[in-house]
């Protein structure tokens, strides 16, 4: 039988097959409305060998991928009971550069071009104007990719600032591949204007996708505190941070940290009971 009727047609062809799609199919994409033509086609004049499958085009597959929000992922961790919390802190020292009003206007592009890199987030373009006493956290991801994203000015307090120097002797990894990113590599990192040294000190309260829904082979998008979004890739877990407490009932938002190559979330550490 045929996805367009009960059986197809006689094995003799029209003289001239339909080409234009039924009014209803009219407002569909064209790659979409080309995709559901050709299977009409192959109906009446038969499947091509090795088309066993019906078509399916990327317009077509978007349009199923479902962004979970903050709305529904804050009264998730509400109301299951059964969800396990896991307490991250820093691994090492990280380097940030603090948004001011006169910061922002200096923003080098080697850093807002690459905001958002390691968890395809996407951004409003005011979202640093909103940040404005917070910061731009530098981190490296596997395979030296730049993991850049702002935080706003409450995240920001609960770091300390600490020297340049303390990153390079205690987070060298992170140091030698911020100054390949940055176009200071062999040199320091205090020829970048504005970039300061910082320890997070307060623990994160984070939640595995995994326990949370998210097939691990599945790739997932949820909605970011900044109205953005963020992706966690097919294959790989990722983890969900609380911002601002690490009670489900208290935070206001939350967001994703991709991991690492040890399956930890990415620059962080378990945090010692």
């Amino acid at each position: 039988s045929s996805h367009f009727g009960s059986s197809c047609p006689p094995s003799r062809p029209p003289s001239r097959p339909p080409t234009r799609p039924p009014a209803c199919q009219a407002a569909w994409p064209p790659m979409q409305r080309d995709a559901c033509c050709l299977q009409r086609l192959c109906c009446l004049w038969g499947r091509p060998r090795g088309l066993e499958e019906p078509l399916r085009t990327p317009n077509m597959e978007v349009a199923n991928i479902e962004v979970k929000t903050q709305k529904a992922l804050l009264e998730q961790l509400r109301t299951d009971r059964s969800l396990q919390a896991h307490l991250f802190v820093k691994a090492a020292p990280v380097v940030m550069y603090p948004l001011t009003l006169e910061s922002l206007e200096s923003l080098p592009q080697s850093i807002s071009g690459r905001l958002g890199t390691v968890d395809a987030a996407t951004y409003a373009p005011d979202m640093l104007k909103t940040c404005l006493g917070g910061a731009v956290l530098l981190q490296v991801a596997d395979g030296g990719k730049p993991d850049f994203y702002p935080i706003n000015s409450v995240d920001h307090g609960r770091y300390k600032e600490v020297p340049l120097d303390d990153v390079a002797a205690r987070n060298p990894a992170l140091y030698a591949g911020l100054g390949a990113l940055l176009g200071k590599e062999g040199s320091s990192l205090a020829e970048v204007p504005g970039l300061i040294g910082a320890l997070k000190v307060a623990p994160v309260a984070m939640y595995r996708f995994s326990d949370l829904g998210f097939p691990v082979a599945q790739e997932a998008t949820i909605e970011a505190p900044w109205k953005g979004t963020q992706t966690k890739p097919a294959g790989k877990d990722a983890f969900l941070a609380l911002g601002g407490s690490t009670k489900p009932e208290e935070t206001k938002e939350c967001y994703m940290i991709n991991i690492d190559e040890n399956g930890l979330p990415i620059a962080y550490m378990p945090a010692e009971d």
